[in-house]
């Protein structure tokens, strides 16, 4: 998106806009939160499915499938380095938390990776079988598909308290770098607030979809 394209095409929103390294600092942080807000309230929505104790085969498992497989997307993207800041495995090492924790951590990311992003490891599976005996004529055929749809509920809750205590950190950490940017913003001259650009939020159309953002 161009600037040509914020001007013509843009939502106008009160405000002007703070392009420093400690301002995209700021975003990253507000953006892991709301990551970790999603992966929270994904988990605390599985366990209610899971207490209904339906057919996991019928509308709660779809529920289930879907909101595991989109947890645990959000929590790997907490770590990815992109266009953002993002966590490392030191800050989860660094939370008051008991048990494998960095290895229930990292058997998260690998199954966003190599299950939920890619069919890879074997917690899916489809084997083609041949029944010789149950075919009036000739051989028989019929597979077996094994996919792992989500955690027990142990392991739900746990990725809900792992994204939960995460939560926090970052939230102490974007609250301490808000106040920064408060004594900077406030130590600022007339001149320099008016020289910033307006803001203007823009809505991307899908022939933004491949692209990346600034």
């Amino acid at each position: 998106m161009n600037d040509a394209q914020e001007e013509g095409n843009g939502i106008p929103v009160q405000g002007r806009e703070l392009r420093t390294p400690e301002a995209r600092d700021f975003a990253s942080l507000i953006s892991i939160c709301d990551d970790l807000a999603f992966v929270t309230g994904c988990a605390a929505r599985i366990l209610e499915e899971m207490a209904k104790g339906d057919d996991p085969q019928g509308d709660s498992g779809i529920v289930i499938r879907g909101l595991w497989a989109a947890a645990l997307v959000a929590y790997k993207r907490c770590f990815s380095d992109g266009k953002r800041s993002f966590l490392s495995d030191t800050d989860v090492e660094s939370l008051p938390l008991q048990g494998e924790v960095v290895e229930w951590h990292r058997f998260l990311k690998q199954m966003r990776d190599k299950h939920i992003a890619h069919s890879v490891n074997p917690f899916e599976e489809v084997r083609v079988l041949l029944f010789p005996q149950q075919a009036a004529e000739g051989v028989g055929v019929g597979h077996v598909l094994v996919k792992y749809m989500s955690s027990d509920e142990g392991g739900v809750r746990q990725l809900g308290d792992l994204a939960n205590h995460l939560l926090e950190l970052v939230h102490g950490r974007a609250e301490e770098q808000w106040n920064a940017l408060l004594r900077t913003a406030n130590q600022m001259s007339p001149e320099e607030l008016a020289a910033l650009k307006p803001y203007t939020h823009v809505i991307p159309g899908a022939e933004h979809a491949n692209s990346a953002r600034r």
